[in-house]
């Protein structure tokens, strides 16, 4: 059976660059993203596979291969867990609320049985160890690498430059297992100067790059230009952030687990907007073929169809805005005939407050939808709104 896992938020979060991690975070523990199931057709699970809410957000056609993977060589059963570890809380100093995401964890895994926790991501393992070192805890890659290799593994032709993410530091055992996959694979893997124990961040470590903008650009700018040549990574974050600053990377995985519909070194990142919908959809998809069971349905506003050219979405993204919270203005404003109209360009201007945050957005109506030509948000609570 599916159940979901509860993250209570206490208190007044204040109006912060931190905000936004931690909706994100919430939104990967909410009804339409979470998952906590035995493996379909068991009772009972030796072991749970955790792949993070980055992981589901970049690659969750990946998620899938690697559960399925793991469902056919490993015995005594399989668990998956989709959900957050809870390390943006931890990193923005929300002490209470991360205490309480690692007690819904535990919770969980007890529920499951006590299984080992499989993690595909560095900080969730980090996480884990540190403030549940009561749960057996490894790493996808070290089981992985006890594993045969899968039959659709590829390798890229030219040798590829590694980056370790910053949360691998002190797991040696580890980046051991990637290296040594990446020799059964035949990939030529080349090291720079700060990898292994001096491995940098991509920015996204502290949630820096909300916090600090330019300094999480400099920080990713720094580790994208560490070599000359293509790379590998295998944290989903540094990938995608890697890949957003014009670095060809691929992840470890899209070799693993390779599918001929597109050059991994070439995949792009998705996106704040993209990484929603693709954790949405990964829970729904899972449910409908591996459980038969049916998600919660989606709200109405993610029926709302927004025309939005790639530069508009890249600049949203750049002001934390997700293209759902467009949906959101553009269903209210539509609802409820609250909006600005503009005679002379025929655009509609509309705003909406649906917790802390309010959302613009300037749009029109067309036959296929409202194209949108302006997005945008504040934290100021305007006389009106009171």
């Amino acid at each position: 059976r599916t159940t979901r896992v509860q993250m209570v938020e206490s208190g007044h979060m204040p109006p912060s660059a931190h905000d936004f991690a931690l909706e994100d975070m919430q939104f990967s523990l909410s009804e339409y993203c979470s998952l906590s199931s035995h493996q379909p057709g068991k009772g009972s699970s030796g072991f749970l596979f955790y792949p993070g809410c980055q992981l589901a957000g970049s690659a969750p056609e990946a998620v899938k291969q690697s559960y399925d993977f793991l469902c056919t060589h490993l015995q005594g059963g399989v668990a998956l867990m989709l959900g957050c570890c809870g390390i943006p809380a931890h990193w923005a100093g929300r002490n209470q609320l991360f205490t309480e995401t690692m007690a819904a964890f535990k919770a969980e895994v007890a529920r499951l049985g006590h299984p080992t926790v499989i993690t595909a991501c560095s900080s969730c393992l980090s996480v884990f160890k540190e403030f549940a070192p009561e749960i057996t805890t490894t790493s996808l890659w070290e089981v992985l690498d006890t594993l045969p290799l899968p039959a659709s593994h590829s390798r890229p032709a030219q040798p590829l430059t590694i980056h370790d993410p910053c949360t691998a530091r002190y797991q040696q055992g580890l980046r051991g297992s990637v290296r040594s996959l990446c020799a059964k694979l035949g990939i030529e893997v080349v090291e720079h100067d700060q990898s292994g124990e001096v491995a940098d961040c991509c920015g996204y470590g502290g949630l820096m790059q909300f916090a600090n903008k330019e300094l999480g650009k400099m920080a990713v700018a720094h580790k994208a230009g560490r070599s000359d040549l293509d790379g590998l990574a295998y944290c989903a974050m540094c990938r995608d952030n890697l890949a957003a600053q014009g670095r060809p990377v691929a992840h470890l995985l899209d070799y693993l687990f390779s599918t001929d519909d597109q050059d991994p070194l070439a995949r792009s990142n998705p996106g704040f907007s993209q990484r929603h919908e693709n954790r949405a959809r990964l829970k729904s998809d899972l449910l409908a073929n591996l459980w038969q069971e049916t998600a919660v349905a989606r709200p109405a506003h993610t029926e709302v169809q927004l025309l939005v050219s790639p530069e508009l979405e890249a600049l949203i993204n750049s002001r934390l805005v997700l293209i759902e919270d467009l949906q959101k203005v553009v269903h209210y404003a539509e609802t409820t005939g609250k909006y600005l109209f503009n005679p002379t360009n025929k655009r509609r201007l509309a705003k909406y407050r649906p917790v802390r945050v309010t959302y613009w957005v300037e749009y029109e109506p067309t036959a296929e939808g409202y194209l949108v030509h302006n997005g945008y948000s504040h934290r100021m609570t305007l006389p009106e709104d009171q």
